[in-house]
């Protein structure tokens, strides 16, 4: 599995993090610290996504990075004085450094993205089936 934002710069940073969730152990108390623990430990798993979830409680072997650290940086939207400006070139060339990784693995790849982002055009290699699943509530928000 193979996860946005994730690149070779920031993958240590990245398992180092899922380690220390994976042996934490939430404590079963309702005391004002277990709970704080308890309440933590939620927001830190949220944080960090569903395939680092699945990385957490074993059910997955590994996550990869799925992003060129330069692309990623080149494509922020929030520039050093704060503002927001999309840079549709910088995105597009994200995303092809982001097919570009994908082709590398051999085998069944699953990518998780946000869902802003839509392959479908880049992904018409006949050795390739791309699907993309969204939910209904995500299209009402995003069509405003």
């Amino acid at each position: 599995m193979s996860l946005e934002g994730l690149t070779e710069k920031n993958l240590s940073a990245f398992n180092s993090f899922i380690k220390t969730l994976r042996e934490f152990e939430v404590p079963e108390g309702d005391g004002v610290i277990d709970l704080f623990l308890k309440e933590q430990y939620r927001r830190d798993c949220l944080q960090m996504g569903a395939a680092a979830q699945l990385e957490i409680s074993a059910m997955l072997e590994s996550v990869l990075p799925l992003e060129s650290a330069e692309a990623f940086e080149k494509a922020n939207p929030v520039g050093k004085d704060g503002k927001v400006r999309f840079d549709k070139d910088g995105e597009e060339k994200r995303e092809d450094e982001m097919i570009k990784i994908l082709m590398k693995e051999k085998g069944i790849s699953v990518i998780v993205l946000g869902g802003g982002h839509d392959l479908s055009d880049r992904m018409k290699l006949s050795s390739v089936q791309y699907v993309r699943v969204s939910s209904k509530q995500y299209e009402g928000v995003s069509r405003h």
